[in-house]
């Protein structure tokens, strides 16, 4: 448990927890510190720094379909305890009451590809793991050769982020709509910090191995798709996401590109590349952002290995 890691690691028990950061992880790191210090008996109190916070993250723009992405470099046991980990929560949150309120639930799809591919490393994470038929890849207005058909999770974005700031609030953790350019700004206010910046580290902290991935995807009414499809390619990546509340259609993922703007010909692309998928995404109802049918985000990328670091602010 990361609360009996943290009385192990440092001299004294940390009672001043800072978070940098209120996406998914942020608000996550924030929960879960405050729940599991307490029930160990350590009085701690908790801030959450950010520029922004929901429904203004990164975090919030996310379809949160479940799959271990960018995991360059990271061992095939890392990636199956990790993915283990995930899936196995949001089986459990998809039938709590609250599940519509935090947009977790279940869907079953496809993972498609122009060339085979070796079975991914999470094969036996998932329920349902097999290859599509011929007869299944047929159904697909693309010349894809190779696919896996499985049940997955979804976590929408904005109602889960949501849903984590409002449990936040309700167990006393303290907010502050501020951006931190220098850990140095919290000395003196805290014992340890937890960096969940993002794309943000690669300044706050002079983390050069987090580059930026540019995504734009459109959002769309679309009720009656239940099931999840996704064409992987060297240069552009197809796919239609169900979630609780709109159907996501995309997309790019540009490593490198800082910027957010939304591209036209871009949009026009992923509606004719899913179309291909499925006829009846032209005749969706596109659900708008500011004046456009579009939106773009950066995330950021970085080989994925666990890394805690602890500096007393002084």
């Amino acid at each position: 448990r990361i609360c009996s890691a943290m009385a192990l690691s440092v001299a004294s028990v940390p009672k001043r927890i800072a978070v940098i950061g209120a996406g998914i992880i942020g608000l996550s790191s924030a929960l879960y510190l405050n729940t599991e210090l307490r029930l160990d008996g350590i009085p701690c109190s908790i801030e959450v720094f950010a520029e922004h916070r929901p429904p203004l993250t990164t975090s919030d723009g996310a379809a949160g379909l479940w799959e271990p992405l960018f995991v360059h470099g990271t061992p095939a046991d890392q990636q199956r305890w990790w993915g283990r980990e995930t899936y196995q929560w949001l089986r459990y949150l998809r039938v709590q009451k609250d599940a519509g309120e935090m947009g977790v639930a279940e869907y079953s799809g496809y993972l498609l590809f122009y060339e085979p591919v070796e079975d991914p490393p999470w094969r036996d994470v998932v329920i349902g793991f097999r290859h599509a038929t011929d007869d299944e890849l047929k159904d697909i207005q693309t010349p894809v050769r190779h696919g896996w058909y499985f049940v997955n999770m979804s976590c929408q974005g904005n109602r889960y982020c949501s849903w984590l700031l409002k449990r936040c609030k309700e167990q006393g953790i303290t907010f502050h709509e501020q951006k931190i350019n220098s850990l140095s700004e919290l000395a003196g206010r805290c014992d340890v910090v937890v960096n969940c910046s993002g794309i943000g580290a690669h300044k706050l902290v002079g983390d050069n191995d987090i580059v930026p991935i540019k995504g734009q995807a459109m959002k769309v009414a679309a009720p009656w798709i239940k099931q999840f499809t996704l064409i992987a390619s060297a240069d552009f990546v197809s796919y239609i996401l169900p979630c609780t509340d709109f159907v996501v259609l995309g997309g790019t993922a540009e490593s490198g590109r800082w910027d957010t703007d939304i591209e036209p010909e871009v949009s026009r692309k992923i509606l004719e590349n899913c179309s291909k998928i499925n006829g009846s995404v032209e005749v969706c109802r596109f659900l708008y952002f500011g004046d456009s049918s579009a939106c773009a985000m950066t995330d950021a990328e970085r080989p994925c290995h666990w890394r805690m670091e602890w500096f007393k602010a002084s």
